[in-house]
């Protein structure tokens, strides 16, 4: 009972871990400044220092969503390793428990053998969740990363008749 508790904690936190890592980052926090300079440009009264605040800020933005979209799509062969190395893990997980509870801890190897058994469960399971987790944000990266490059095009484009309507004008 001990040891499927010690399992579950332990791919529950490597999941979390993993997790987390993906849905932050710099992009979050630069999009964060962006957001509030142009809050705080909007207290401003209105003049030359707001303007210039606003512009800087936009400046930023079409710098921000130039940069690289994002990652790119998953290669088939990527899938494969990725889904193989999953099962491959929970294959090691899954032998590690059966091991665990065959074995009867009577003398020291067969403690050994035992202690061994249940480190191979908890790291198959472990590394199981971890490549599980690692698959399917690298999938909802891509697919946020299509949508992404739809808005870039749009953003740019829309900045590139910005951009030459500001030079007609004298």
């Amino acid at each position: 009972m001990d040891s499927a508790w010690v399992t579950a904690g332990v791919s529950t936190l490597a999941v979390i871990t993993t997790a987390i890592y993906n849905t932050g980052g710099r992009g979050a926090l630069e999009r964060r400044v962006i957001r509030q300079e142009l809050e705080v440009a909007a207290l401003l009264p209105t003049g030359a220092e707001r303007d210039q605040m606003e512009r800087s800020a936009q400046d930023r933005a079409a710098v921000y969503a130039s940069r690289r979209v994002g990652q790119e799509p998953l290669k088939p062969r990527q899938h494969a390793v990725l889904l193989g190395f999953t099962a491959v893990s929970l294959v090691v997980g899954y032998a590690g428990g059966v091991m665990t509870q065959s074995v009867r801890a009577d003398t020291a190897i067969l403690t050994i053998l035992d202690s061994l058994a249940l480190l191979m469960m908890i790291m198959g399971f472990t590394l199981a969740a971890t490549a599980a987790t690692a698959w399917c944000s690298r999938v909802f990266l891509a697919q946020r990363t299509r949508s992404r490059r739809a808005a870039v095009a749009e953003h740019r484009e829309r900045l590139a008749n910005h951009i030459s309507r500001r030079g007609r004008q004298p």
